[in-house]
């Protein structure tokens, strides 16, 4: 559990508004860092509104990021957004509950079965040993190599 600990997803009230509307701008993003220092790199006047520990914040992000893409506004770069925050809380929160539910072991590499289901990826190649998935050939192989 210590691991869980350590992966951290973010949103941050940036000080930017949406060109036509004048709606605010969040970031989302990620942190292994064990306290809030990072948070001092960013600009003063952006404030984080939204803090939780997940398994795996690299798997995490990405799926937040495919989900917001298509539901939220993308503003200016591809970690920003415009869009109803209580929506966005909502989304990232049951995105971390499923994530949660699947895994079972924190120091676990990669998850599949999230990417799959949020359709990250596509399971092209599969390890008759563990049945899992890996988009390329080369990651199959990599795979077999190290677990299998």
């Amino acid at each position: 559990m210590n691991n869980v600990l350590k992966h951290k997803i973010y949103l941050l009230e940036t000080n930017y508004v949406e060109k036509n509307t004048a709606n605010p701008v969040y970031k989302i993003g990620r942190t292994c860092q064990c306290d809030t220092k990072m948070f001092a790199g960013y600009p003063k006047d952006f404030d984080l509104v939204f803090l939780r520990c997940c398994v795996n914040s690299v798997i995490t992000e990405k799926i937040i990021l495919y989900k917001f893409r298509s539901k939220y506004i993308v503003q200016h770069k591809n970690k920003y957004f415009s869009g109803n925050i209580q929506e966005m809380i909502k989304d990232i929160n049951q995105i971390i509950d499923d994530e949660e539910k699947q895994i079972t072991i924190p120091e676990i590499e990669e998850n599949n079965e999230i990417l799959i289901k949020y359709q990250i990826i596509n399971p092209l190649f599969s390890c008759e040993k563990c049945n899992r998935s890996y988009a390329s050939k080369s990651s199959l192989c990599n795979h077999k190599k190290k677990m299998c």
